[in-house]
């Protein structure tokens, strides 16, 4: 089995070279320096609509659905 960072290493010498520099330098990143720090979240039970308003309207595309415990259950 192949390490996902070398299939992005090979898959970087197909591109071209700003792209392989740009792939080869994000394999050594740590996850902390790429995410986002803060994460969007609403209950199971929320409006549909409501929750696209506040996608809209912070311009955001993932939101974390938690359960009654604050547990992640899915994302939209």
């Amino acid at each position: 089995k192949k390490r996902v960072s070398s299939v992005l290493l090979d898959a970087a010498g197909n591109e071209d070279l700003q792209t392989a520099a740009a792939l080869r330098g994000l394999v050594s990143r740590p996850v902390r320096e790429l995410m986002t720090p803060y994460v969007h979240s609403c209950r199971a039970d929320d409006p549909v609509v409501e929750v696209c308003e506040i996608m809209i309207w912070k311009e955001i595309r993932r939101v974390v659905v938690l359960d009654e415990d604050k547990r992640p259950v899915g994302m939209i």
